[in-house]
């Protein structure tokens, strides 16, 4: 299980140049697919996002991999909050 803090995020979006207010309680979605990717060690070219709920700061995430295709971002109840599909 993961889960990001506030500190993380403020150094991603600098990163990225990002200033949008609602990332002070949200997790940037881009961030969470690229951390799902590299748990998970793909390196994907091209790849779809279904965002299905909300993650908040601090919020307890975990990746699967449920196929060679898909990758879920579940949050401790396993409930789906992401979709991550190749191609």
């Amino acid at each position: 299980m993961f889960n990001i803090n506030s500190e993380e995020i403020i150094n991603y979006l600098k990163l990225i140049n990002d200033q949008n207010p609602i990332h002070s309680h949200i997790v940037p979605g881009q961030m969470i697919v690229q951390m799902a990717l590299q748990n998970q060690r793909l390196k994907w070219d091209s790849y779809s996002v279904k965002y299905i709920k909300t993650i908040s700061i601090d919020e307890l995430i975990q990746f699967k991999k449920v196929s060679e295709n898909h990758v879920v971002i579940l949050n401790q109840h396993d409930e789906t909050l992401m979709k991550i599909i190749k191609g």
